[in-house]
């Protein structure tokens, strides 16, 4: 929902108090130079811009008041050069004449005394050494990821499109546009990778060199088509870009694309142009240098017009930047709004129409004639048509920071509020804080007596909310501070919370002890909650931030609560936090809850059906249902709605279920040792499409090693309350039992019932069956004669099911199992192909070693043939650390994807030879080894790599094909393992 809490340093005695941003720095954006055209004048314009570019700190303050920051580096929109068959005099200069790496250094080597980071234009390109220069700013890429890998710098595969991050905003550079044809060198897919493993709430900026919003016909070519224009919009759409940088016109301006700010670079050939960025978490100041001189500028609010949770804040008039139109709804009172007029507007645009009718103003630290007296509040859903909705008069706020609440009587909903204000004399108006309040604020009264008689009791609502049940945060009953908006989960959801805040439920508890789980979401600093009842609390909740407004999580606690109708407030401890509702249970799952798992989809709360009757399956004979001997029940995700949790699963009842809002997870349930044989699934009361439609069924006997017993997939339940029974062959003991399933479709799975049903018996500790060695290797391969040093138990397969087990998640390439071998066949382009171990039941944050057999059946040498192992690797883009062979059959290296190569050593290795892989982490330093089959493990650990910063999971590294080299990989033997 865009909003930023702001942090005060308060300093005692000798200091004032000040308003810190966590934003706050400055870059050049310079573009066109055009290197190598005729005519000396137009070098000299170069050489001048980029001799003020040098100068920036020595001239004082910026057209918009602020003193100069020492920049973060040049951006270069293209058009180094000017092209044609001098090309490559033009880019390295040609006896006296500058050429543009002449001026222009990568590390502040050159002329400009700032790092530069510059992208190709037309001209750099469509010239008879077109791909050389491209592969040149590669190699000048390839310098940046040594210098920037601390401000995580990122590359292609390939090296030509690049991202890195300055004071959290991240910054793309892409080439000539993002797209996918051979000019772009697949930007587009890069941007696209990129912003999938990023937060949608982290603000970006993108540089490349075309123009966004030229027409493309036959009499205007426009350089891009619409439909190329329409992919990167459908790319950046949910994502927070706060400006684009261009250039191609030799004209500076502004403009919106889509809702999104967009600034056109001027041309250093043309024009000695360039611009002087700086950012603070409010705004983005951009000023035009042209000719020595400051020409245009430009302001706008450091946000995202495109994005769905966007605000705006728009004034007459301000006084930047101290006391600028942010200043009055920034949640701090000693801040202010001033405007030098006694009569001024300021408006707010919320990102979709809400139901205002109560609001409040606080007057500023000085001055009381500059407090307003007299205003109308008007609403509009167009920023043009408007409509009155409060008017005052005769105002008066006598004393400093002091607060006035008002209501009024509206029912339609806005996106924009504004404020006329007239102030109370003189020519200057003013305000602190200005608080636009859903649900009436207690008005400020106005010569009224004091009530001298006892009032009549306010009667209690007619309807009370249950205890046990769930409360929606936007059904209170009273509240203080807050504000309600729409939720990505479906209603509405409680925001705009600060430290003091409120709200009140008028409840009706059945006396006990429940588990209370909070719906909660956090951008950037987490919150802190309390449940109290007359002033007495009950249960206090921490959390951690969840990366986003919507990006929800369940917390949970347990708290005794007494009997009756009673009026339970949710007060908060923290600033910068929203919930959606909070659910009472009785009854406590077993499972630890992770409190991490992200619920996206819409929940739907189903009532239980009532008076339905249980399921009445008869186990067969000599065979008892282990699920009804006791043992604890699990899941691999507790976000159920109240009375749908996990317990319901195994309560022998078909009229309760069990509800995840995922389309995937597992079930588990310790009991007896067993010998199990046969297990029942019942359908649950509704949507059959939550149905699970594909599972796999293991046993274990301590929790962590699998043994598949049973595999199923288009099963179908064609009515609800079905019970369905399948029967297997095993004659092996477990105490453990899991069912990882996938729904019929959708993003909810449910079931009604699960039994299993079987014998006692011995539990058998030998090795799992999936640990032997593989029954096929690939053709004048010999067998294994070494296995690794043996590890505690974990995760494992070696790949004898003919079939890719449910544990595997695969990211790009082709992948098959037959034979006792996984396989990736392809050599299409790939970035990278990984075969990802994510349903192990392995801890994604904890330290892992995984261990494989590598085959290389074909190798192209090249950059982009790598095969080896991984860690820590996400599901999203594949991205990880891996220890790899890399390049040529004499190289093995470490690899974080996408930011950098790490440390490489010289290992001899030949095609259609298993080799072993070995990789953990421990204390930030990654360790590797890599040894012949056959051959001894080496002793100790040679390869080393210090990184850090990483989450995810181990997984398999099958090649990243594309230019210059490819590769097809086969696997064996995988165990992963915790050090």
């Amino acid at each position: 929902m865009g909003k930023k809490a702001r942090l005060l340093s308060v300093l005692l005695c000798l200091f004032v108090i000040m308003q810190i941003n966590a934003t706050q720095f400055s870059f050049i954006f310079l573009t066109d130079p055009h290197y190598g055209v005729d005519g000396a004048i137009l070098e000299e314009n170069n050489i001048a811009a980029l001799d003020d570019v040098n100068r920036l700190t020595t001239l004082g303050t910026d057209p918009f008041g602020y003193s100069f920051m020492e920049p973060q580096g040049v951006l270069v929109g293209g058009d180094c050069i000017d092209g044609g068959t001098n090309a490559l005099n033009q880019w390295y200069g040609n006896g006296s004449t500058p050429g543009f790496t002449t001026h222009f250094g990568v590390n502040k080597d050159k002329y400009v005394k700032y790092y530069v980071f510059e992208c190709w234009g037309n001209h750099d390109v469509h010239n008879d050494y077109g791909q050389t220069i491209r592969d040149l700013i590669r190699d000048r890429n390839y310098q940046r990821v040594t210098i920037h890998a601390s401000s995580n710098y990122h590359t292609d595969p390939y090296g030509y499109n690049t991202s890195w991050e300055w004071q959290g905003i991240k910054f793309f550079n892409l080439g000539i546009f993002p797209g996918e044809w051979v000019d772009c060198e697949h930007s587009l897919g890069f941007l696209t990778s990129e912003l999938s493993s990023m937060s949608t709430a982290q603000p970006v900026i993108i540089y490349f060199h075309y123009v966004c919003d030229e027409v493309y016909n036959d009499e205007n070519p426009g350089w891009w088509t619409d439909e190329e224009r329409i992919a990167f919009y459908n790319a950046v759409r949910n994502h927070n870009i706060v400006a684009i940088f261009h250039g191609h016109r030799h004209e500076s301006s502004y403009y919106q694309w889509n809702g999104i700010n967009v600034f056109n670079g001027g041309s250093a050939r043309e024009h000695r142009s360039f611009f002087y960025v700086y950012i603070n978490d409010i705004d983005i100041y951009v000023s035009e240098r042209s000719n020595a001189a400051w020409a245009q500028t430009w302001r706008v609010a450091y946000q995202n017009n495109s994005s769905t949770n966007y605000t705006a804040i728009y004034a007459q008039g301000d006084n930047i930047p101290k006391e600028g139109k942010e200043r009055a709804f920034d949640n701090d009172i000693n801040t202010k709004w001033l405007d030098f007029s006694a009569s001024s507007w300021i408006t707010y645009k919320f990102a979709q129409s809400k139901i205002i009718n109560g609001y409040s103003l606080t007057s500023a630290n000085d001055y009381e004639e500059r407090d307003p007296a007299s205003w109308t509040l008007y609403g509009s859903n167009n920023n043009t048509s408007w409509t009155a909705l409060d008017s005052r008069s005769g105002q008066d706020f006598p004393n400093r920071f002091e607060t006035k609440s008002y209501s009024f009587t509206n029912n339609t909903g806005y996106m924009y509020y504004r404020f006329n204000l007239q102030n109370n004399s003189g020519t200057i108006i003013q305000l602190a804080e200005i608080k636009l309040i859903e649900g009436a604020a207690t008005p400020t009264p106005t010569n009224t007596p004091q009530v001298t008689s006892t009032p009549t009791p306010t009667p209690p609502p007619s309807t009370w909310a249950p205890i046990p049940g769930t409360i929606e945060a936007e059904n209170y009953d009273n509240m203080s501070g807050i504000q309600t908006e729409a939720c990505s989960e479906g209603g509405e959801n409680v925001g705009w919370i600060e430290a003091g805040d409120w709200m009140d439920y008028n409840v009706s508890i059945t006396a006990g002890t429940y588990t209370v789980s909070y719906r909660v979401a956090s951008l950037d600093t987490g919150g802190s909650l309390s449940l109290q009842i007359g002033g007495t609390t009950y249960n206090t909740v921490s959390f951690a931030a969840t990366g986003g407004w919507q990006t929800w999580t369940s917390v949970t606690g347990t708290v005794t609560l007494p009997g009756g109708n009673q009026t339970i407030r949710i007060y908060a401890n923290q600033t910068g936090w929203n919930i959606n509702y909070f659910t009472f249970t009785g009854t406590v799952a077993t499972a630890t809850p992770t409190n991490t798992t992200q619920n996206t989809a819409t929940p739907t709360r189903t009532p239980t059906p009532s008076n339905t009757p249980a399921a009445t399956s008869t186990p067969v004979s000599g065979t008892v249902d282990i699920t009804n001997q006791g043992g604890p029940i699990s899941a691999q995700y507790t976000d159920s709605p109240a009375g749908e949790d996990i317990a319901k699963l195994i309560d022998n009842t078909s009229s309760t279920k069990y509800l995840t809002f995922h389309a995937s997870g597992w079930v588990q349930y310790q009991g007896i040792a067993a010998v199990i044989t046969k297990y029942t699934i019942t359908s649950a009361n509704d949507a059959a499409e939550r149905d699970p439609y594909t599972w796999t069924l293991s046993g274990s006997n301590n929790g962590s090693s699998w043994t598949t017993l049973d595999s199923r997939s288009g099963e179908d339940f064609p009515n609800r309350f079905q019970l369905r029974e399948f029967s297997f062959a095993n004659s092996t003991s477990y105490s453990y039992y899991r069912l990882q399933m996938t729904n019929n479709s959708g993003t909810i799975l449910q079931l009604a019932e699960w039994e299993i049903y079987g014998t006692t018996g011995t539990v058998n500790t030998a090795t799992p069956t999936n640990t032997t060695a593989a029954t096929a290797t690939p053709t004048n391969t010999p067998a294994a004669t070494s296995t690794p040093t043996p590890v505690a138990a974990g995760f494992s397969d070696n790949f004898n099911d003919n079939a890719i087990g449910s544990a595997w998640t695969m990211f790009s390439g082709t992948w098959s199992e037959s034979g006792g071998i996984l396989r990736q066949d392809s050599t299409s382009q790939g970035d990278p192909c990984k075969a990802i171990v994510v349903n192990s039941g392995l801890n994604v944050s904890g330290n892992h070693t995984v261990t494989a057999k590598v085959y290389i059946n074909s190798w192209t040498d090249g950059d982009t043939a790598r095969a080896g192992v991984s860690l820590f690797t996400g599901t999203g883009d594949g991205a990880g650390y891996n220890l790899l062979f890399h390049n040529n059959h004499s190289t093995v290296q470490f690899l974080d994807d996408r930011v950098a190569w790490g440390t490489s050593y010289t290992f001899n290795w030949s095609n259609q030879t298993w080799y072993w892989f070995k990789m953990k982490m421990e204390n930030g330093t990654l360790y590797g080894k890599v040894w012949q089959d056959g051959a001894a493990e080496p002793p100790n650990w040679p390869y080393t790599w210090t990184r850090s910063g990483r989450t995810g999971y181990p997984a398999l590294n099958g090649g990243t094909s594309g230019h210059g080299g490819s590769c097809t990989v086969f696997f064996d033997d995988v165990t992963i393992t915790s050090p």
